[in-house]
């Protein structure tokens, strides 16, 4: 029987996305996209977007894409630091 925590699932999906960002292809615009899950007509995605400035820290977005609609319905924007503590730190 497993111990693993549907948070602790959560936590390799993102962790997966993140690390499949750097192969991703960008799209015209320079962001990398990856989905982490999908839920009916809804994807939850992970968006790396390229700094306007270099020395910017990299913006990355958790969204909730809707294909219906093609388009974004709802996001959280972050730079890339914060998501690799939330997922490439050790467990406390």
């Amino acid at each position: 029987m497993s111990s693993e925590t549907q948070g602790d699932r959560a936590e390799l999906r993102l962790t997966r996305g993140y690390v499949q960002l750097s192969a991703a292809p960008p799209d015209l615009e320079g962001a990398k996209t990856v989905s982490l899950a999908r839920f009916g007509h809804y994807d939850v995605r992970l968006v790396e977007f390229v700094p306007a400035n270099a020395t910017d820290p990299t913006p990355i977005w958790l969204e909730l894409y809707s294909h219906e609609t093609q388009c974004a319905i709802s996001w959280t924007r972050h730079r890339a630091e914060w998501l690799a503590t939330r997922t490439l730190s050790p467990r406390r």
